[in-house]
């Protein structure tokens, strides 16, 4: 989950009009500090960013999919489902069994 300030400049930058990619890179830049510390399983500066890309999808924050020629239509595929997911509500919690699972592979890494 993207961390409450890079949703609340986000927030802010999108009702001041800016563009979809201002917001994306919030999300993005915090990911890429993460990254920089060491304190995430990502192996490459790319994959940082598009995880950015992704928790400013989840965010309900309007990004338009990538061009077809340019990403495989699985990876829009996905894109188009977050963006939907982010849309509904959720409706149950995730398990203590499957939230303790992720958090010691996220150690692990």
């Amino acid at each position: 989950m993207p961390g409450k300030p890079a949703i609340e400049q986000a927030h802010r930058d999108h009702l001041g009009g800016k563009s979809a990619y201002t917001l994306a890179s919030k999300f993005v830049r915090e990911e890429s500090d993460l990254f920089r510390k060491g304190a995430h399983g990502v192996r490459y500066t790319r994959q940082a960013i598009v995880i950015g890309l992704s928790k400013d999808r989840r965010a309900g924050f309007p990004l338009p999919l990538q061009k077809s020629g340019r990403v495989s239509e699985k990876t829009r595929h996905n894109a188009m489902l977050v963006s939907a997911k982010s849309r509904m509500p959720r409706t149950k919690p995730v398990s203590r069994r499957r939230f303790a699972a992720f958090t010691r592979a996220a150690r692990s890494q």
